[in-house]
């Protein structure tokens, strides 16, 4: 446990401005280039991971959610290898049904008030015949079973205590740890449990929420460690409730900010992180320098941060899509030479009217349809451009209809109150479909086949799946052009303004495939609205970084809108991203790239059991 507490105590002087600078220009030159510790071809067959998460669909909607469930099968399914999910037993996860008790049991020591003692985990297994995956799950009634999804609303002051939801978490990392090495086919058989034909390879754990995980393994435990960076947001605790939540002998030291971190003390502990090359650059461009980027510098450095790379369900191919097949929608037809542009055109002018009738919206194939789906979260997905935009959007352009689909997970009360506002206004049913409700995949996939547009204007997005999805099925994205959004969508006329040594992603060469906003000043802007949020008057400054986010929005509204006007500017665009996204994220070619990352992280684990 030493590690986990070196992680987030290690000794950083305070750095001067072109110190800083000078090691992040350092390390931005080493994104892409460093070489991998372990290179070549060898043969994949007969790898053994586990994959550790919270966010699994359909205890997670959306791209996390799937990419949890589909980056283990396909490890299984291209590679050859044996990957193996462990998830806590939420309530979701539990009603899919098919669980068997392994027998396996944890008993944890709790040192939190008001608790009991010990605490007692049960491990339950079952096997998915379709992902050809085993998955366990970690079971108890209190502490997981009460739980629909662990989401966490921000650090707010008022949450940075030993709050019920962050102990939850936590508790999960210690099971995983602790129920991990019992997986291991080397040791005694135990019961039912189902374990590996030998010793596991590699740990790889998904995002923050387990994070802590790599940490808490057993020294004894020898394989490679991965941590997938999705976002650097994480939620940071006193370490004192920490050491608690974790069951740590020692208190670990504070950070920086006088906190413990889970997303620092995963990139620390982590044999190898991946994470979007993009994000991590603009990571490096911001005015801080703490233990965070000083780990990921070291990472690049040593050659052990890889550029992170998706690919997205078949079932967003219009071709074959189950959710085109009924209720007036219909699939894309093609022709011996593929979709050319009526048959395009067709395929959206059906799937508008059907979407349209489906959610009670004027039936007019002529509409402009700009669909938002996903969290109405304001701090990431910039969900207060749109609420605020389009209101006043819908009175200029009478031919506009806009769905906004999606959940106000956080409870924002800004959102809640637009929402009341929408709803109390019947005749703007006929041109806005506003609903705070869950979206299932079919009805994801029939908004993107009936729209024009998808609305993604993220303050940040580390990879992003959503835009993608959208091009997939001929819906055209408009975003904000940063991190992952800046790695997959590719608009020549805000490209022109990238810096010379900007990665040159894949997606520029197939031509335009959406449109982009130009540049925000984003910490400005959540500055400025979190003053405005909480009622605090605004000064010139302010005021105008919000107008100017604004008009940003509304100029990138107005360019997607011209592509319409053309009917063979349209449909190029389309056949653009739809080739970008079938040539560059199929499964297939993807999984591939996992490769290197996980036989560095192999090698460094079997190393360090040498020692």
């Amino acid at each position: 446990m030493s590690a986990l507490v070196e992680s987030v105590t290690s000794p950083i002087s305070v750095v001067s401005a072109g110190r800083r600078k000078k090691l992040a220009e350092a390390s931005l030159a080493r994104i892409g280039s460093a070489k991998p510790l372990v290179t070549g071809r060898e043969a994949t067959q007969g790898w053994r991971g586990l994959w550790i998460t919270i966010e699994r669909d359909p205890a997670k909607a959306g791209g996390l959610g799937e990419v949890s469930k589909t980056i283990p099968a396909e490890l299984n399914a291209v590679l050859g290898a044996d990957v193996r999910v462990i998830v806590p037993g939420l309530r979701p996860i539990l009603a899919e049904g098919g669980w068997e008790d392994t027998g396996e049991r944890a008993e944890l020591p709790l040192d939190w008030p008001g608790m009991p003692r010990w605490a007692e985990f049960r491990l339950l297994q079952r096997y998915e015949a379709a992902t050809r995956t085993w998955v366990y799950a970690v079971a108890h009634d209190l502490f997981f079973g009460n739980f629909g999804h662990l989401y966490f609303r921000g650090n707010h002051e008022e949450t940075l205590g030993d709050d019920p939801l962050f102990r939850t978490a936590m508790l999960f990392n210690r099971a995983a740890a602790f129920f991990a090495p019992r997986l291991n086919g080397t040791g005694p058989t135990r019961g039912a449990l189902a374990t590996f034909s030998g010793e596991c390879d590699f740990v790889m754990v998904h995002d923050w929420l387990t994070g802590p995980c790599l940490g808490l393994l057993p020294p004894s435990y020898a394989v490679g460690k991965i941590f997938m960076l999705h976002n650097t947001y994480d939620e940071q605790r006193h370490p004192e409730h920490a050491r608690a939540a974790l069951g740590l002998a020692a208190t670990p030291l504070a950070n920086n900010y006088g906190n413990y971190s889970p997303l620092e003390a995963a990139v620390y502990e982590a044999h190898v992180v991946i994470a979007n090359q993009n994000y991590v650059r603009s990571l490096f461009q911001r005015d801080t320098f703490d233990l965070l980027l000083k780990n990921l510098s070291d990472k690049i450095n040593q050659g052990r941060l890889y550029d992170m790379h998706h690919a997205i369900s078949s079932d967003y191919d219009p071709v074959g899509a189950p959710a085109l097949q009924k209720d007036g929608f219909q699939p894309l037809v093609k022709t011996k030479t593929g979709a050319g542009v009526d048959e395009l055109l067709e395929f959206k002018r059906a799937n508008k009217l059907a979407l349209q009738r489906l959610l009670g919206l004027e039936e007019n194939p002529e509409a402009v349809l700009y669909a938002w789906v996903g969290r109405f979260d304001p701090l990431q997905k910039g969900f207060y451009l749109v609420m605020d935009e389009v209101l006043g959007f819908l009175q200029r352009h009478r031919s506009a209809q806009w769905i906004l689909a999606g959940s106000n997970s956080n409870n924002d009360p800004r959102v809640r109150e637009f929402l009341e506002e929408v709803h109390g206004q019947p005749a703007l049913s006929r041109v806005l479909y506003a609903k705070d409700k869950f979206i299932n995949r079919e009805a994801v996939i029939r908004i993107y086949a009936g729209s024009d547009f998808f609305l993604m204007p993220s303050l940040y997005e580390p990879f992003g799946l959503a835009q993608l999805e959208a091009m997939m099925l001929g819906c055209i994205p408009v975003v904000h052009g940063v991190d992952g959004l800046r790695s997959t969508v590719s608009d020549p006329e805000i490209d022109i303004l990238e810096d010379e040594d900007a990665p040159r992603e894949a997606v520029h060469g197939y031509g335009q495939v959406g449109v982009k906003m130009t540049w925000m000043n984003v910490p400005l802007y959540r500055e400025a609205m979190g003053r405005q949020v909480n009622g605090e008057p605004l000064n010139h400054q302010e005021k105008w970084v919000i107008g100017d986010c604004h008009r940003k929005f509304r100029m990138a509204l107005r360019r997607a809108r011209r592509i319409l006007q053309e009917s063979e500017l349209r449909a190029e665009v389309m056949q653009n991203g739809r080739r970008y996204v079938t040539e560059e994220h199929n499964w297939e070619q993807i999984i591939r790239r996992y490769e290197a990352p996980i036989k560095t992280a192999v090698a460094m684990g079997k190393r360090q059991a040498v020692r």
